[in-house]
């Protein structure tokens, strides 16, 4: 259970202007990206991890793969809640398991310029930047 200072950061975090900007921008670019929020762990670490919630359905579409694994789909069917740290495991069916892999290495890594760069950027003035570095976590669905 987080602590009552790991929620007060989580909300100073998702309120900065810094992280709503991050959040439009990779919601506009990937259209399968239902939310994004903090990891709720936030006074364990000196960054700041973004959890990414995910329609697995248009992702599969997007991706063009075939069908979601076993694991995920009886997940998905329940309506329980699936996390993985690389969207890839969600599926399987398509030319490969390295097609995948590749895949979702290839958009978590895009994904993380897309940051980097608003992070980097000087338009936002100091005042309304995150004062820690942002890294992708995971990305579930519930």
């Amino acid at each position: 259970m987080p602590s009552k200072e790991d929620i007060e950061l989580k909300e100073y975090y998702e309120n900065l202007y810094e992280f709503k900007v991050i959040k439009r921008i990779l919601k506009m670019e990937y259209p399968w990206i239902k939310d994004i929020r903090v990891h709720s762990d936030i006074t364990s670490y000196t960054r700041l991890f973004l959890e990414i919630e995910v329609d697995p359905i248009k992702l599969m579409k997007e991706m063009g793969y075939k069908k979601m694994s076993d694991w995920a789909q009886l997940c998905y069917d329940r309506g329980d809640y699936y996390n993985s740290g690389y969207f890839s495991v969600m599926f399987n069916g398509s030319d490969s398991d390295d097609k995948l892999h590749d895949d979702s290495e290839r958009v978590k890594d895009d994904m993380q310029k897309i940051i980097d760069n608003v992070t980097k950027s000087e338009v936002i003035p100091v005042e309304y930047k995150l004062d820690r570095p942002i890294l992708i976590n995971d990305f579930y669905f519930n």
